[in-house]
């Protein structure tokens, strides 16, 4: 008996548990749904092809690249390069011998000797008082004196002169560091070339020109194109280098004028003007606190030399907004902002 009635007990148990459970899995009634949806929006594969599509119209406005010109864009730094953001800073003017300039000329950028590394500025006439190494049998030093001597005679052989020069030297005398501003002024850009030479064997002679020049004492120094580069060999002749290094310059003086010109007269639209910017700053990895302030150069500013809304004067836009770094964190910029801009200068 008591087995049959544990048995039914717990038949009858399980019953409930299963009304329980039943009681509990049945859904609420249908009055008491709400549909709280919108409208279907948009399929985002359709959005997206949208922005694509859009993009790819903006991309249709601009030239298409041309290729590298290796001989007439040259730049060789030893500065680390970072893509971070840098905050403005003020640039402080002793630590370059280039002199101020007035805020009516145009912002465009200037050959600069910068010394912040110990070197200290020298005259041209000292640079004779410079005790030199003796020559052995694998290096061959160079007087600075006699170097710049040299390089004045071969360009005045091309008419060309020196009309404004800064000269800076290292401690031992070893290095010089030289910035010399020729009298080829063409559409309001003054020419210039750099010049660094080491007697103790820490560099090379090298030598750059163009309209953007750097030269620094950290050894730092870039141009548009570097027409000398060479060791202190035994055989090296001094004469016969420099005559073809001022030749190279000759020669590239008219690509860089073209270039200018071009850059001068090349409209932008509103569109491509601002999608060259957001390129810049999205791809480019330009310091993108800069983006505001470019922008507002570019499309607000009253100066002349943003009149006509050129690549010239978005060229401006950003070399007036970089004069708010440090000098070494300027010509860093303004040198990829020339490799930036280089497909756009010239007619495709």
């Amino acid at each position: 008996m008591s087995q049959k009635l544990q048995k039914t007990t717990a038949k009858q148990g399980t019953k409930s548990h299963s009304k329980a459970l039943k009681l509990k899995i049945v859904p609420p009634p249908t009055e008491a749904k709400q549909d709280f949806s919108l409208a279907s929006p948009e399929p985002l594969s359709e959005q997206t092809a949208q922005l694509e599509g859009a993009s790819e119209s903006a991309a249709e406005m601009l030239p298409a690249p041309m290729e590298d010109d290796l001989d007439t864009q040259w730049e060789e730094t030893v500065l680390a390069q970072r893509d971070d953001d840098f905050p403005p800073q003020q640039v402080v003017e002793a630590t370059t011998t280039a002199a101020a300039e007035p805020e009516t000329s145009l912002p465009l950028p200037t050959a600069r000797l910068m010394i912040h590394a110990g070197a200290s500025k020298i005259t041209r006439l000292d640079l004779a008082s410079l005790s030199v190494p003796e020559a052995t049998a694998t290096f061959q030093p160079i007087p600075h004196a006699r170097l710049i001597d040299q390089l004045e005679e071969a360009l005045a052989f091309r008419h060309i002169s020196i009309v404004r020069e800064d000269y800076a030297i290292s401690p031992d005398g070893m290095r010089l560091f030289a910035l010399l501003e020729l009298n080829a002024d063409f559409f309001g850009v003054r020419f210039a070339i750099g010049l660094r030479n080491a007697n103790d064997r820490s560099m090379r002679l090298g030598m750059v020109a163009g309209y953007r020049v750097f030269v620094c004492d950290n050894m730092a120094l870039s141009g548009d194109f570097k027409p000398l580069l060479a060791k202190h060999s035994k055989h090296f002749d001094l004469v016969d280098a420099l005559s073809i290094g001022v030749d190279r310059i000759q020669r590239n003086f008219e690509p860089l004028k073209a270039s200018i010109q071009f850059m001068q007269e090349r409209a932008l639209s509103d569109d491509e003007a601002r999608l060259l910017i957001y390129k810049a700053f999205m791809e480019q990895k330009f310091p993108r606190n800069l983006m505001k302030p470019v922008h507002q150069g570019y499309f607000e500013s009253e100066h002349e030399a943003f009149k006509g809304h050129t690549i010239w004067s978005l060229s401006n836009a950003f070399t007036s907004t970089f004069k708010q770094l440090v000098p070494v964190r300027q010509y860093e910029l303004t040198a990829r902002l020339g490799k930036y801009l280089q497909p756009y200068a010239m007619a495709g």
